[in-house]
């Protein structure tokens, strides 16, 4: 069965906010399967999880617009690059994350 994003549902919105939280590089969000799916590059995993996004979300965006999941990855430096550099200079590593399970 087929999920239809509902219209008060904005991807864009969520991921606007995401990217404001300090220590976080970039995010994307998209529809899949009837919840809001994200993932989140950040300087430093250690500093914030993503149970705290998900909180912030919650708290500042409501239920509608809280990503069900939210994938963690590090932005690592490569020499020679300064925060002022594109991403695409950046090398990824994936970590693994828990999700909070948004009812």
């Amino acid at each position: 069965m087929k999920t239809v994003m509902p219209r008060t549902v904005d991807p864009k919105i969520t991921e606007q906010f995401l990217v404001g939280v300090s220590d976080v590089l970039d995010a994307s969000v998209w529809w899949h399967e009837g919840d809001l799916r994200a993932c989140v590059t950040v300087r430093d995993p250690d500093h914030i999880s993503s149970r705290e996004l998900q909180r912030e979300c919650l708290e500042n965006l409501g239920l509608h617009q809280t990503p069900r999941e939210i994938t963690m990855v590090q932005a690592r430096g490569v020499p020679g690059y300064s925060s002022s550099s594109s991403l695409s200079r950046v090398s990824i590593s994936a970590r693994s994350s828990t999700s909070l399970r948004v009812a």
